[in-house]
């Protein structure tokens, strides 16, 4: 199984293995949303929005979050500026 995770609003923060903000990962069996987020170098949630194909995810649904193949996780980061 493969999904891919984009991310917004990361600068030098964007974990390793992320080019051009877009990582593809392989997840062998079906896996929740959290699990691939850790897979993805995620240790810290806090702060984030989550997107699962278009949609956002409270943070409260992210444990029992089922991802699919294919499915397309978009991860946005609060940018400081104004």
């Amino acid at each position: 199984m493969a999904v891919k995770v984009t991310l917004f609003g990361f600068g030098d923060d964007c974990p390793q293995g992320f080019i051009n903000n877009t990582r593809k990962i392989n997840t062998g069996d079906t896996k929740g949303l959290e699990q691939i987020l850790n897979m993805a170098g995620f240790n810290n949630l806090e702060g984030l929005v989550i997107l699962v194909n278009d949609t956002g995810v409270h943070q409260d649904d992210w444990s029992k979050t089922q991802i699919k193949n294919h499915d397309s996780i978009k991860i946005l980061s609060a940018i400081e500026g104004g």
